[in-house]
């Protein structure tokens, strides 16, 4: 072979390489930056989660103490929709299996 057919064949291969690792390095990024959007989502839903649980408990207090039908139908309004908002941040969760139905079913009812 020539050294000038070499040398055009050695760049496209270098060049090759080059956009090869380009593209790949790429795609890492990509996959990292997804990875941390999800953990991102996931530390959101639970802190929306003990929030909505500790809220729900206060609404669910509140019960106890309503006594007019205007206020229980208030307070209740409120458990329901603490509820629904825990429901929400439970099902946003990574975690499946039996303690958590059984949370799940729990808040349900309780709603």
């Amino acid at each position: 072979m020539k050294r000038k057919t070499i040398i055009v064949l050695a760049s496209y291969t270098v060049t090759a390489l080059a956009l090869l690792v380009g593209i790949a390095w790429s795609n890492y990024r990509l996959a990292e930056d997804y990875k941390l959007q999800i953990e991102n989502t996931y530390q959101h839903s639970f802190t929306e989660l003990v929030s909505s649980v500790g809220e729900l408990d206060a609404a669910l207090q509140k019960t106890l103490y309503a006594n007019s039908p205007a206020l229980m139908s208030t307070v209740c309004t409120q458990v329901y929709g603490k509820a629904l908002s825990a429901q929400y941040a439970l099902s946003e969760m990574p975690f499946s299996g039996y303690k958590f139905q059984n949370m799940t079913g729990f808040i349900t009812r309780v709603g």
